[in-house]
């Protein structure tokens, strides 16, 4: 990011937040990314972290590091896109469901950028997918309605959004 040669990235470990020390180095991120974004270029965006990573089947991009023995692909996706907060939760579904193969599986982990609905709202626009299965166990500051607009958009679309929130409360 302080070098301009990344439009994207992926941040897979975890620890960011969930453990002692890890906000520390959360802040530095958010400011390194936040000195990228102001200047010429934009600065990248960033996945994760604690994140699995992406599985587009149209682009033929996987960054899943789970062996294709564990989750082969299969010879046509099927008309669905993924979108959890857990990459545990996407790999013990699709390993159940092999059959299923997903269009697009996306795991977004701590949301330190790119939400829940960013990703949702940017899926909207591919007409190849009718269902949208998204497990969050929380939504990232001020998402809850841009997730909601996308979700309204393609439900009025004739296609569905199943959402799962996970976690607890009082």
């Amino acid at each position: 990011a302080a070098r301009d040669l990344a439009e994207s990235m992926i941040v897979i470990p975890g620890g960011l937040e969930e453990t002692e020390g890890g906000g520390v180095l959360a802040a530095r991120m958010r400011a390194a990314l936040a000195d990228a974004r102001a200047r010429a270029s934009g600065g990248p965006v960033i996945n994760g972290g604690n994140c699995l990573g992406i599985r587009s089947r149209p682009g033929h991009y996987d960054t899943l590091f789970i062996p294709h023995a564990k989750l082969p692909p299969g010879s046509r996706p099927a008309p669905i896109a993924l979108v959890t907060g857990s990459g545990a939760f996407a790999v013990t579904r699709l390993s159940r469901m092999a059959p299923m193969d997903p269009r697009y599986v996306i795991t977004i982990g701590n949301q330190m950028d790119l939400t829940a609905g960013d990703f949702l709202a940017h899926l909207a626009d591919d007409p190849e997918v009718r269902v949208f299965g998204v497990y969050v166990e929380g939504f990232a500051r001020l998402d809850g309605l841009r997730f909601f607009e996308a979700a309204a958009r393609i439900v009025a679309s004739g296609r569905r959004v199943i959402l799962y929130r996970a976690g607890r409360t009082a």
